[in-house]
């Protein structure tokens, strides 16, 4: 079967990863884990919370890279 290309309506993302300072995994705070609803994340390694701003929201972005 041929591949085809992917279209940037196509794609969604479920979890959201997020990387803590120390290198560890965080997890949300509303839901117990990564996922793009929650605004404010914990780290099970060194308890950092972290939360986005009021204003930022996370979007998947297709960017293309000129081909040398």
């Amino acid at each position: 079967m041929k591949r085809k290309k992917l279209k940037s309506n196509q794609v969604g993302v479920d979890i959201l990863a997020v990387e803590c300072d120390c290198g560890e995994g965080c997890f949300g705070l509303q839901s117990l884990a990564a996922n793009n609803h929650d605004r404010a994340w914990y780290c099970e390694a060194c308890y950092q919370e972290w939360e986005l701003p009021d204003n930022v929201f996370p979007e998947v972005i297709f960017k293309r890279r000129k081909q040398r």
